[in-house]
């Protein structure tokens, strides 16, 4: 993977690896440019992955982390650049009826940021990163279960 853009891998307490990163896709329709999408696999044995899931994003998706909850939630936090902007989003797993992984996007803020970071505490998960024009300025926040 790309040192500046690769994936994330995080093991759970039963030794599950889940991986999530982004990678060059086709577009939409056979005259537009292939674009980044973000995505999520997890294995039992570290051999053998699920079928990859796409996680929601509104933008380029850049600097994936990922973190996993005392509860075993997945939590994945990434940079997306739209419209000259870049932003920080959050996605959480949930299983949908039928058992597979569904992500849910939320934006973190509505400011410039970039380069997020995230990891668990025993009640919950903090998420920090970079904003502002000049990225000078570090926010952490308290992401609410």
């Amino acid at each position: 993977g790309c040192p500046e853009n690769g994936p994330a891998i995080a093991i759970d307490a039963r030794n599950r690896v889940h991986v999530v990163w982004p990678t060059l896709v086709a577009g939409s329709t056979p005259e537009s440019e292939p674009t980044m999408a973000l995505f999520y696999a997890v294995s039992a044995n570290g051999e053998q992955f699920t079928p990859r899931r796409q996680i929601p994003t509104e933008g380029v998706p850049r600097h994936v982390q990922i973190a996993l909850t005392a509860r075993g939630d997945v939590v994945v936090a990434w940079d997306e650049q739209a419209n000259g902007e870049r932003r920080v989003a959050l996605a959480r797993a949930t299983a949908d009826s039928g058992g597979s992984t569904v992500f849910t996007r939320q934006a973190m803020g509505d400011v410039t940021a970039s380069y997020p970071v995230i990891a668990t505490t025993p009640d919950g998960i903090v998420a920090a990163w970079t904003s502002g024009r000049a990225e000078s300025i570090v926010r952490v926040e308290r992401v609410p279960d």
